[in-house]
């Protein structure tokens, strides 16, 4: 029988509309779902709708479930935090019989199929202890594939590299009862077979956080009349961007919108950012001496202007030229020189920094030149001419391949942008990102 394993719905239902759909068209017999099916996407209550009209299923609950079980009663017009809107959101806008059905469900499971046993948990914590998380959660695989966009065959050798090394892990799965053992948690699908288990995550189908992008992952277990087990892990195409720009138009992006930012950034790149976020506004909240948790709506507003402005992702900055129109920065885990425009500015105050910024290039193999136009830009057809005669083919020569925009959604600069992408796309390669972080 063919069995279809998915995890962390995390309320995005498109997502899960297109495995269910997959899973159909591969003939599977039966769905397990591990749990977490709300607090990211807009449309948690259809996610759990569509999932309980599966027919045959195993369902346990996640940890994000705890968050609505524990506002039941509570009295909502003291729902004035900024931290828990996300919740609030959720609960106000799951159907109380659908809110119902998801709390009723078991933590953990246990069942067989063909004379084989399958063990459920949400997270892999209750099976091989930390190893997961320690080796390679969301957190450590934000900064292994920092650069790089990762595919699902890279991430598969380095997991088994990993887990063959390490003789704790070894000594965890040895002592599993025989059978196989299935978990979400970490949004990072991976499976490892030995003699005697066959653990399974099939990764996060609403939230995917493994570094490869705009894809969801799910998986299917086999397992033979004769016991015989094994499993494929799929990811189906899913271009993130578009499904983002319909998070945009919800009420959820109003009502829980530094939440839902984070959470974009993390579609986007399919990388950790909530938890540095998190530690970020604990770290900023007690710098201005606010000791009240939940985070008020200024702290937390606050606190997220304040990461977003230093676009920190774990990344470490080398100050380079500084200047009240310009400051040049390399961006040592990202390989890149980041060019900040700070306000207009022309001719040498213009020309100084990408000076500065070609040494950087020059400097570093394979770095390549980011511009931060949201503060400014220039439009001095003299310096225009300048960038496409000179900066472009010197910052070629030197290996720089791809010339990255950070843009506001509604950049009045992108049509004077453009125009110096199409002087010099025959040199070099031109991106439009929305953050440092998308690079």
């Amino acid at each position: 029988m063919k069995i279809a394993v998915l995890s962390d719905v995390h309320g995005n239902c498109p997502a899960l509309r297109k495995v269910l759909e997959d899973a159909e068209k591969r003939g599977v017999d039966e769905f397990i779902i591990a749990g977490d099916y709300c607090l990211s996407g807009a449309w948690p209550d259809e996610c759990i709708k569509t999932l309980m009209e599966i027919p045959d299923k195993v369902m346990i609950r996640g940890n994000e479930e705890s968050y609505l079980e524990n506002l039941i009663g509570k009295d909502q017009s003291a729902w004035t935090d900024g931290q828990m809107q996300i919740s609030y959101y959720c609960f106000r806008n799951i159907d109380p019989g659908r809110l119902d059905f998801i709390l009723s469900l078991p933590h953990t499971t246990e069942f067989e199929r063909n004379g084989v046993k399958i063990h459920l948990a949400h997270s892999s914590v209750s099976f091989i202890g930390d190893h997961e998380f320690t080796k390679f959660g969301p957190a450590k695989i934000s900064k292994k594939y920092i650069g790089t966009d990762n595919t699902s065959e890279v991430l598969r050798k380095d997991i088994h590299e990993m887990l063959d090394a390490d003789p704790g892990f070894a000594e965890k799965a040895d002592g599993l009862e025989r059978g196989i053992y299935v978990f979400g948690h970490s949004h990072v699908q991976w499976s490892y077979k030995s003699k005697n288990v066959l653990l399974v995550n099939p990764g996060s189908c609403g939230l995917p956080l493994d570094a490869i992008k705009d894809s969801v992952p799910y998986s299917i277990i086999t397992i033979s009349a004769k016991g015989e087990t094994s499993v494929e892990e799929i990811r189906l195409p899913f271009p993130m961007l578009p499904y983002v720009e319909e998070l945009k138009k919800t009420a959820q992006y109003a009502e829980a919108n530094v939440w839902t930012k984070v959470i974009i950034k993390e579609l986007l790149t399919s990388r950790e950012h909530l938890y540095y976020f998190l530690n970020f506004a604990e770290k900023y909240a007690e710098d201005i001496g606010d000791d009240r948790r939940p985070f008020s709506i200024e702290t937390w507003e606050g606190a997220y202007k304040a990461w977003e402005e230093q676009m920190i992702v774990d990344t470490d900055r080398e100050k380079i030229y500084l200047s009240e129109s310009c400051d040049v920065f390399y961006v040592k885990e990202k390989n890149i020189v980041l060019v900040h425009w700070k306000k207009y500015c022309e001719l040498d105050q213009y020309r100084k920094p990408l000076e500065c910024a070609l040494k950087v290039i020059k400097e570093h193999p394979g770095c390549n030149y980011t511009a931060d136009t949201r503060d400014g830009f220039e439009d001095n057809p003299l310096d225009t001419k300048w960038v496409a005669e000179y900066f472009m083919p010197k910052a070629k020569e030197y290996g720089c391949e791809i010339i990255y925009f950070i843009i506001d959604k509604n950049n009045s600069l992108k049509e004077e942008l453009e125009g110096q992408e199409k002087d010099s796309s025959a040199l070099l390669k031109f991106r439009y990102v929305y953050g440092l972080d998308e690079i």
